[in-house]
């Protein structure tokens, strides 16, 4: 009975693991009508409650729309007006220290990008970055994929948590991104990953990577223990205002050594901190005053402000609006197709049996492993949260465990399993190039991903307190 309840995410996964050319939303909607005709026949569901299920997942869709679409729109404005390009470039003239500037780019810049738009944003822009730093096309791609996980339960401001959980109910959100963020620490370790992969062509690699971790470590230890201090303001801002915090402290605690001359940036570094300055000062505004607004909302009017900033012509919009839409209409219809998906699971009583099947002792244990296969295989921490995150939450309310912990370790796995992405790698390497296959990417990725998740499994045994 239970694996019965499981087919139709046993299609929807097997689907995407042996076919790459079908997209990821004509598998899940064929997956969503399996559902369907499986839940009428053999579970009997009434038919008339299928139209407030497709709303339900049309309302959480539209939530993810605004954000993805009022992100994007800003990052656009931005590129415009090269503000993306000079701030690499002043990062870059901190040092010429390539491990420094991997660190600095892969780590700080991917993490506040992820905090900001989610959804493969970093790793596509930050790659072809880390290209011109003089890494191999692979080493690129790793080191912006390893970017891509630890930020990400925080990512698209706090998507995966407000909308990939919005269907598990009696959560307290601000609780649960607390104790996230907490958990999240594991990820010190992620830059000592970028700084081994930063210098594997290296003749001298072993004295060339001991030598900085101490550097890495304390870039690991700044950003995820800025993203837990600012977890107490919101969901939101954890990835955005950590990140921006940590790399302040990293630069003035660490020391840069430039011996060229440094590279002219196109703008001063007052007109590229304001529009990110605007942004963080209206989402730490609507946390103060409580106002429960879409974050979509903030980025918008923080673009409107950056485009008056920089004397814009309102012209140009019809090209910000464009790319916005090209970007944010995929992950509508994506949503609104999982989330229609987990209702129907939920209003048919399948979800309850599929809970069953993560009762038992060891639920903590598996928690991250569950977040990381499905961020891998969708390519989104928040359509894995949809797939797995009630289920996870009845089994843990059956085992009398503290289902708030138990989500956290789901979150934090998500984001691991985002390293080895499939979606995030295609377009990683898309944009990056390179001769290597996409299967030998994710090879690469692997053994990074089981270490961050093995070593979130030992420490459930250590927090987990149910």
């Amino acid at each position: 009975m239970q694996w019965w309840a499981l087919l139709p995410l046993i299609i929807f996964v097997v689907w995407l693991l042996i076919d790459q050319k079908t997209s990821i939303i004509k598998i899940a909607l064929v997956t969503l009508v399996v559902a369907v005709i499986e839940a009428i026949i053999w579970w009997k569901m009434p038919v008339l409650a299928l139209g407030g299920v497709f709303w339900e997942g049309v309302m959480v869709a539209f939530d993810i729309l605004v954000i993805v679409f009022g992100a994007i729109f800003f990052l656009e404005l931005l590129k415009k007006y090269r503000v993306m390009e000079s701030l690499a470039t002043y990062l870059n003239n901190f040092s010429d220290d390539r491990r420094i500037q991997v660190i600095l780019l892969g780590w700080f810049l991917e993490a506040f990008l992820e905090g900001i738009a989610g959804f493969g944003t970093p790793a596509i822009v930050v790659g072809p970055m880390l290209l011109v730093l003089g890494l191999s096309p692979l080493q690129a791609m790793i080191i912006a994929l390893l970017g891509n996980g630890v930020p990400v339960p925080f990512g698209a401001a706090g998507t995966p948590i407000r909308v990939g959980l919005a269907r598990v109910s009696h959560v307290d959100l601000l609780n649960l991104g607390k104790i996230t963020a907490r958990f999240n620490m594991v990820g010190v370790i992620v830059p000592v990953m970028m700084l081994w992969v930063a210098v594997t062509r290296e003749k001298n690699r072993v004295k060339l990577f001991w030598e900085k971790v101490p550097m890495a470590l304390w870039a690991g230890f700044l950003f995820t223990g800025m993203s837990y201090l600012v977890s107490f303001l919101g969901i939101e801002l954890p990835s955005i205002l950590g990140s921006v915090l940590a790399l302040v402290l990293f630069l003035v605690t660490v020391k840069g050594n430039r011996e060229d001359e440094d590279r002219k940036a196109i703008l001063p570094l007052k007109q590229v901190i304001i529009p990110y300055a605007v942004l963080i000062t209206l989402m730490l505004l609507g946390n103060f005053l409580g106002w429960s607004i879409n974050p979509g909302w903030i980025f918008l009017i923080a673009a409107v402000f950056s485009n008056i900033y920089f004397k814009g012509k309102i012209k140009e919009w019809k090209i910000f609006l464009k790319k916005a839409g090209q970007s944010s209409w995929p992950a509508f219809v994506l949503i609104v197709v999982m989330a229609s998906l987990v209702g129907v699971l939920r209003k048919s009583g399948m979800m309850a049996m599929i809970s069953r099947l993560f009762t038992n002792r060891f639920l903590p244990q598996l928690a991250p492993w569950v977040g990381a296969v499905g961020s891998f295989v969708t390519g989104s921490a928040t359509v894995s949260n949809l797939m797995f995150g009630e289920a996870i939450y009845q089994a843990a309310r059956e085992m009398k465990m503290d289902p708030v912990i138990v989500l956290a370790w789901l979150l934090v796995g998500g984001g691991a399993g985002n390293m080895i992405a499939i979606a995030d790698a295609v377009a990683a390497k898309a944009i990056v190039g390179g001769k290597e296959s996409l299967r030998e990417i994710i090879v690469k990725i692997l053994p990074y991903c089981v270490i961050y998740l093995g070593l979130c499994s030992v420490l459930t045994l250590v927090f987990f307190r149910g």
